[in-house]
C-alpha cells in the first residue's frame, strides 16, 4: 500500500495541481500525464526503486495506472 501512496504523491506533484483519480484510472486516457510525463515517471521509478527499466518493462500494462505501477513493482520484487 505504501508504494501506491508514493506513486500517487509523485503524480500529484508532477501534474502540479490538486487532482482526483482512482488507482485504476488510466493516466494517459485521463490526460494526467503526457509523453514527457511518462519519461519523468520512468526516471522517478528508476531513482526511487534503484532499478533500471528495460524496453520490455515500458508498456501500458505496467505504467498506465497507479495500480499497474504498484503491481509491476511487486512482480519485479521492488515493492
Amino acid at each position: 500500500m505504501m508504494d501506491r501512496q508514493v506513486i500517487r504523491g509523485f503524480l500529484v506533484k508532477l501534474v502540479g495541481k490538486n487532482i482526483s483519480f482512482e488507482d485504476d484510472d488510466s493516466l494517459l486516457t485521463a490526460s494526467l500525464i503526457d509523453s514527457l510525463g511518462v519519461t519523468e515517471l520512468i526516471v522517478f521509478i528508476e531513482e526511487t526503486y534503484k532499478t533500471t527499466l528495460d524496453g520490455d518493462d515500458l508498456t501500458p500494462e505496467n505504467l498506465d495506472s497507479v495500480s499497474a505501477i504498484a503491481n509491476f513493482l511487486e512482480r519485479k520484487g521492488l515493492a
